[in-house]
């Protein structure tokens, strides 16, 4: 059991915790980034004269890795080709992101405001 000042009660016996890090999953948890993602993927490919992935395909990959997304929208295992195709996307996601970006409210549904 963990109270607010980061105290935590095993048995009768309790212990200071000390927190550096907090980890959580962003993506349909807090937020929907979908179309932020569809846009940077489809940028990243088009910047590569490949064709652009269907949306249904991108929502697919959300949570995957970006190598790993390249490899299995494109069907290339090329390393370099796989490196641009990340720098492309990060490039397109430091420019329009958080524009896309939908909080959810404290339903878990996206929000209207």
């Amino acid at each position: 059991m963990w109270d607010s000042s980061g105290v935590t009660r095993i048995g009768l016996k309790y212990y200071e915790c000390t927190y550096h890090l907090g980890d959580f999953d962003f993506d349909y948890t807090l937020a929907d980034s979908s179309a932020g993602e569809v846009e940077c993927v489809n940028y990243a490919l088009r910047a590569m004269n490949l064709p652009p992935a269907a949306n249904s395909d991108i929502h697919t990959m959300i949570g995957v890795s970006l190598p790993e997304t390249f490899r299995r929208l494109t069907r290339e295992a090329n390393q370099t080709r796989s490196d641009e195709f990340v720098e492309l996307f990060i490039k397109r996601a430091d420019e329009v992101m958080l524009n896309y970006i939908v909080l959810f409210d404290s339903s878990g549904l996206p929000s209207n405001n």
